[in-house]
């Protein structure tokens, strides 16, 4: 069994990322600032959430931040209170 799909949302960068994985590869390739590293620990966080012991904890920090311009060019700042991180197992997956 590998990891053939995973959907993030609201963690770190990514607002909202579907990833779909190929078994024969095994190596995540994308220039400087894609959000590869955001991948990464974002499936660390799934394989070992609920085990003791382990350093990983999530932060205020790790919610995604959106980032709007008002008509008068102030910025408003909108934290998000959730994250998901899941496998879809369903073929045809796709995000609501």
């Amino acid at each position: 069994m590998y990891l053939s799909k995973i959907y993030i949302k609201n963690f770190r960068g990514i607002k909202e990322l579907l990833v779909k994985f190929d078994k024969k590869l095994n190596v995540i390739i994308g220039a400087n600032g894609q959000l590869k590293t955001s991948l990464m620990d974002a499936i660390r966080l799934f394989y070992t959430w609920g085990e003791p012991n382990r350093d990983i904890e999530i932060t205020k920090e790790d919610f995604h931040v959106e980032i709007t311009e008002n008509p008068d060019g102030t910025k408003t700042l909108i934290n998000s209170t959730r994250i998901d991180i899941c496998y879809p197992q369903i073929r045809n997956y796709a995000p609501i």
